[in-house]
């Protein structure tokens, strides 16, 4: 996979970070589960120093919207007494 990404053109390359764009979007999972997916992948590139090419800021911001399991889990859990906050520290 990297040899092949090596060996592409730069407006070839984008077909990388687009198929790594629909993987995330697959993904039934919160906010920020679908942001550590796509990081760990970016850093894998980057570790072998090669660098996925950026999507667009508006791209970029829908991919990492709140997802329906976000809403809801905030919506269900209850905020967190003063007595619990006092266990945590």
């Amino acid at each position: 996979m990297l040899e092949d990404f090596k060996s592409l053109s730069p407006d070839e390359r984008i077909r990388h970070a687009e198929i790594l764009e629909r993987y995330i979007k697959s993904l039934n999972t919160g906010a920020s589960d679908r942001r550590n997916r796509w990081y760990a992948v970016k850093n894998f590139y980057e570790y072998y120093g090669l660098e996925l090419p950026k999507l667009s800021r508006p791209r970029m911001s829908r991919l990492f919207a709140l997802s329906d399991a976000d809403v809801r889990r905030a919506m269900q859990l209850k905020p967190l007494e003063l007595e619990e906050v006092r266990k945590l520290v």
